[in-house]
C-alpha cells in the first residue's frame, strides 16, 4: 500500500527541507530516485513509483548508480545540481508533493505524484511548462512542452484525516523510531524476500569466486617462485666460465667444465655469436634478474595469502548474522562494491602496485617500470607527492595529497621507508631520496617506460627503521 495523503505532510513535517541544496542525484532502477541533499549536514530522501509502494523518506542505504545512465537522472543532474528548495509542500492533500527550488534568481518546479496507478516525478519551470518527466505520458501531456495541470480544490482535512489516518508502523518495529524510518524499515519488509539459505549462497558465491581466483594466482607464482630458486646455478655457471675463460673461444655453442667446487663435470650452453666474456656475463644477468623478482614474487605471495585470510574471515563473519536484514545489507555491499570496482578504472586493470594506509594518508608504491608508469597515468594528480631514491635503482611511492593538509612528518618518513625497502639500497640499508610533487616530474623523451625528470625536489635522507617498516606492513592495504 501506497503513503496516503496524512503519512505524506508527517513525513514532510519530520525532513524540514527548506533551505537545503540539491548535491546528487541518483536513479538506481527504473522506478526509484534518489536525492542527495545538503544543509548543515548530508540528507538522502528515496523515491518509489512502483505500483502499491509509492513512497518518498529519507534514508540511510547506500545507493550504486546503474551501470548505464538513465535518461531522466542525467536531465536532473543537468539541471538542478545546486538550486536550493525553498519550499516542500504536499498539494491540497492530494499526494502530490512540490518542491520550489531556487537557482540565481531562477525558479523550477519538481513534482512528485504518488498515485500507484499514475505515479510520475515532473520537472517544470515556473510557468509550469514540462521540462521533462520521470515517465514520458503523451496522452496525459506529460512530455516536454507540456502543461502541467493541477486541480484547484478544497479538501476537507477533518474528513480525510479520519478517512486516512496514519499508519502505526511503529508497533511493529520501535516506538522510538522517527516516521521516515518506521516507513522504511515497513517497506523493507514488505518486499519479495530471497530467504536466508538464498541471500548466503550469493554471497559464499562470490567469496568462492574471489578466493579460487586468488588460489589460482597464488599457485601459478609459487611455482614461478620454484623456478626461481635455481638461481645460484646461475651464477656458478658464471663463476666457472669467467675461471675458465681462456678456455672458451667464440662460436663454441657449449662446453664441459671440471667442477671442483661439485667434484664433476659441468656442460655449460654457450650462444656461438657471443665471445666469452659475454658468454659469462649473461649468466650473471640471469641471476640478476631472479633474485630481484624473488622478493617481489615473496610481496606477492605474502600480499595474496592475507588477502585470502582475510575474505575468510569476512565470510565467516557474514555467516555468523542472525538477522536476515544485516544479510541483505552484506550482500547489498558486495554488490555495490562490484559496480563500483567494475567502472572505476577506465583501464579495466586491477592497480598493479602496492597500496599502504598509514594514519589515514594513501601511500602508493611501484616496484617495476610498468607499475610506475601506470600509477603515474592513473592514479596520482599533481598535487600528489612523488618520492624515489637518489643513487638507487628503485620503486617509485607516491603520497596521495589531502585537501588543505600539510603531510606530516612521520607520513613522509614511512613514505621514505617503504622507497628505500623497494629498491636496491635495500641492502645498505640507508639511502638518499628526493621527492617533489607529480606536477613537477616531466617524461624523459626516448627513456624506459616510466622514466621521469623531476624538478623543484628535495633531499631528504632515510635511514631503514624495522618499527616504521612493522608499521608499514600492518598498515599494508590487501
Amino acid at each position: 500500500m501506497s503513503l496516503n495523503c496524512n503519512e505524506i505532510n508527517l513525513i514532510l513535517d519530520e525532513l524540514h527541507l527548506d533551505g537545503f541544496s540539491i548535491q546528487n542525484v541518483i536513479q538506481p532502477t527504473y522506478s526509484t530516485l534518489l536525492l542527495s541533499l545538503y544543509k548543515d549536514e548530508s540528507l538522502s530522501i528515496f523515491f518509489s513509483l512502483a505500483p502499491n509502494e509509492c513512497r518518498f523518506h529519507k534514508t540511510t542505504h547506500r545507493f550504486a548508480k546503474p551501470k548505464k545512465p538513465l535518461r531522466f537522472m542525467e536531465l536532473l543532474n543537468s539541471r538542478i545540481i545546486g538550486y536550493k528548495i525553498i519550499s516542500a509542500e504536499q498539494i491540497n492533500y492530494d499526494r502530490i508533493v512540490k518542491f520550489t527550488l531556487t537557482r540565481n534568481d531562477e525558479i523550477l518546479f519538481l513534482y512528485f505524484r504518488l498515485w500507484s496507478g499514475a505515479s510520475n516525478i515532473i520537472l517544470t519551470d515556473n510557468n509550469n511548462i514540462i521540462i521533462d518527466s520521470f515517465y514520458r505520458r503523451p496522452k496525459k501531456n506529460e512530455v516536454t512542452g507540456g502543461a502541467f495541470y493541477i486541480a484547484d480544490k478544497k479538501a476537507d482535512v477533518s474528513q480525510l484525516n479520519k478517512k486516512f489516518p496514519v499508519r502505526e508502523f511503529t508497533k511493529e518495529h520501535n516506538t522510538t523510531l522517527p516516521f521516515n524510518k518506521a516507513i522504511e524499515d515497513e517497506y523493507e519488509t514488505r518486499e519479495p524476500k530471497l530467504s536466508k539459505e538464498n541471500i548466503l549462497q550469493q554471497i559464499e558465491f562470490f567469496y568462492t569466486k574471489k578466493i579460487e581466483k586468488l588460489k589460482f594466482d597464488l599457485n601459478k607464482m609459487k611455482k614461478k617462485l620454484s623456478a626461481l630458486a635455481n638461481a645460484n646455478s646461475f651464477k656458478h655457471s658464471g663463476d666457472l666460465l669467467f675461471s675458465n675463460l681462456h678456455l672458451l673461444k667464440k662460436g663454441m655453442d657449449s662446453i664441459e667444465i671440471d667442477d671442483f667446487e661439485n667434484n664433476r663435470k659441468v656442460k655449460i650452453t654457450l650462444d656461438p655469436l657471443k665471445n666469452p666474456s659475454d658468454n659469462a656475463s649473461y649468466y650473471y644477468q640471469k641471476y640478476k634478474k631472479m633474485t630481484s623478482g624473488t622478493q617481489t614474487l615473496n610481496d606477492d605471495i605474502h600480499s595474496i595469502e592475507l588477502k585470502i585470510e582475510s575474505l575468510n574471515k569476512k565470510f565467516e563473519e557474514i555467516k555468523s548474522k542472525e538477522d536476515i536484514r544485516d544479510l541483505k545489507k552484506a550482500l547489498k555491499r558486495i554488490q555495490i562494491t562490484e559496480q563500483k570496482s567494475s567502472s572505476k578504472n577506465k583501464t579495466g586493470k586491477e592497480f598493479s602496485g602496492l597500496k599502504f594506509n598509514v594514519d589515514g594518508w594513501q601511500i602508493f608504491v611501484g616496484r617495476t617500470a610498468s607499475e610506475n608508469d601506470d600509477i603515474l597515468r592513473h592514479y596520482v594528480q599533481g598535487s600528489d607527492l612523488w618520492l624515489h631514491t637518489r643513487d638507487y635503482p628503485g620503486g617509485y611511492v607516491f603520497i596521495k595529497a589531502q585537501n588543505k593538509k600539510t603531510i606530516p612528518l612521520p607520513i613522509l618518513l614511512a613514505a621514505g621507508n617503504l622507497a628505500v625497502f623497494y629498491s636496491k639500497a635495500r641492502r645498505a640499508g640507508e639511502a638518499d631520496l628526493y621527492y617533489t610533487h607529480v606536477k613537477h616530474l616531466r617524461r624523459a623523451k626516448g627513456a624506459k617506460k616510466g622514466t621521469v625528470l623531476p624538478q623543484n625536489e628535495k633531499n631528504l635522507f632515510i635511514k631503514l627503521d624495522e618499527n616504521i617498516l612493522k608499521k608499514n606492513e600492518e598498515c599494508r592495504q590487501i
